[in-house]
């Protein structure tokens, strides 16, 4: 949807500014809907992995009095809620306007910490697939975001590549730069399959500045987002 339009905007009397000022409202209103029904979408699809695993850990919790399941349960709720809770800043600052976004305190996220982190939580998935999975990855590497959407978005292109590869992931992270490749032995048959992990994806690097590509071939698939200089922060590494 364009801009509003209405009649009368051209002119240069009150009738005209009376235009003008309604034509912004409208589209203001309409901008906080698309943010709306943004949410609502983006949240039910991501809140529900981590939500499966906080209950089913609580079931196991309730079912077993053996220690080190229990420990384990309570070890996975935990990760669970702190998934929650980047997503729900996630999501909150996505559905924020322009205007207040400008607000939002920045948080510095270690991108190397990161991806393992996300790695380890994917690896039933990629061992099951039997996955090879390489990194070239900086560790003073870090980028400077509002919380939650540098986590997102890795989670989300971690979590693409490892449900659609084949045999192998290469990842990397370096300079300015974040790509994933992996080889792909047969595409979906819906695009809805890669649907709105993407979507976010390209929802946060629009909101940022950040450029996301890709390249996809009958037998392989690559991302990359670039992240512009206000967002990078090298360090050494400890």
């Amino acid at each position: 949807e364009g801009p509003a339009d209405f009649s009368g905007m051209q002119r240069a009397d009150e009738v005209g500014a009376l235009s003008r000022g309604f034509a912004s409202l409208v589209d203001r209103l309409s901008d906080f809907l698309q943010r709306e029904r943004e949410f609502t979408r983006f949240a039910s699809h991501e809140l529900r992995t981590p939500v499966a695993v906080f209950k089913s850990s609580l079931s196991l919790l309730r079912a077993t009095s053996d220690a080190f399941a229990r420990d384990r349960a309570l070890a996975r709720m935990a990760q669970s809620a702190d998934e929650m809770e980047a997503l729900v800043a996630t999501f909150l600052a996505l559905g924020r306007s322009p205007e207040d976004a400008a607000s939002i305190d920045m948080k510095e996220t270690n991108v190397a910490r990161e991806i393992g982190a996300i790695l380890l939580r994917l690896s039933p998935l990629s061992e099951q697939k039997n996955l090879d999975i390489g990194q070239q990855v900086d560790g003073s590497m870090r980028i400077s975001a509002p919380p939650g959407l540098a986590v997102v978005l890795m989670d989300n292109l971690l979590r693409n590549a490892v449900a659609h590869a084949g045999t192998w992931i290469r990842v990397q992270a370096t300079g300015h730069c974040f790509e994933i490749q992996n080889d792909v032995l047969a595409w979906p048959g819906s695009p809805s399959s890669t649907g709105y992990g993407l979507q976010i994806v390209a929802r946060i690097c629009k909101r940022q500045g950040w450029v996301l590509s890709s390249e996809r071939s009958q037998s392989r698939y690559a991302v990359r987002v670039v992240f512009d200089a206000q967002a990078m922060s090298i360090r050494q590494s400890p």
